[in-house]
């Protein structure tokens, strides 16, 4: 096996053509892993496994322009629509329309570890009830970050399901029984990676991420198959 390979995230952003707005976003659920991670006592790895948690969450959302309703984008870049089809549509026809699936297509061309792969194919509402009861502790770390995030910045977990029922309410209805069951998975996955935390959830905030949020601007993506 050859040496591994770095490849600065900002980079990796800038090649893949990542919104600004999308980028913010997994630059905020990877503070909110890595803090949470730094919390655990004791202890639940070491570098390596910090590295990969936060790779992860740099990665999780690559494909996500292909669902983005470009009618809804932040009024800062409203005027950039017609850009942002370009890109939208330039990914589409690259990768599928399934977002996930881009994104795991561009781990690949990435080349990063099966471990980080793993973590990232994890991340989602309805896998919420599978993490709960097979995942491990990065995974569940991982999954649970994202959940803690809304377009606005970071927010309460209860904050952030009324966020998603509002906007996805076709997709997740709140009532229907799947959406219920994964709703009570990451509150439970919540209580349990705060049982043995140095913090308690509300800790984690926008401003209280904030020098972590502008330290993964420069974060090296390691992939082992150079």
């Amino acid at each position: 096996m050859g040496t591994p390979l770095k490849k600065n995230i900002a980079e990796i952003y800038e090649r893949y053509r990542i919104p600004p707005w999308l980028a913010l976003h997994m630059y905020r659920v990877a503070s909110v892993a890595v803090m949470l991670f730094d919390a655990q006592t004791p202890s639940v790895g070491g570098e390596n496994e910090r590295a990969e948690l936060i790779m992860a969450c740099l990665l999780h959302d690559m494909g996500n322009i292909i669902k983005f309703d470009l009618d809804k984008l932040p009024s800062p870049v409203r005027t950039e629509r017609d850009h942002w089809e370009t890109v939208r549509s330039d990914m589409i026809a690259r990768y599928g329309r399934d977002e996930h699936r881009a994104t795991l297509t561009i781990l690949d061309e990435l080349g990063v570890s099966s471990r980080v792969r793993d973590m990232i194919d994890s991340i989602g509402f309805l896998k919420n009830a599978d993490t709960k009861e097979h995942g491990d502790v990065l995974t569940k770390i991982a999954v649970y970050a994202d959940s803690r995030v809304v377009p606005n910045g970071v927010a309460s977990l209860e904050e952030r399901m009324t966020d998603m029922h509002e906007r996805y309410s076709d997709q997740h209805p709140k009532d229907e029984p799947m959406t219920v069951k994964n709703r009570e998975a990451i509150y439970d996955i919540e209580k349990e990676l705060f049982t043995n935390a140095s913090i308690r959830p509300e800790a984690i905030t926008e401003q209280s991420i904030a020098t972590l949020r502008d330290a993964m601007k420069t974060f090296d993506i390691i992939c082992p198959l150079g």
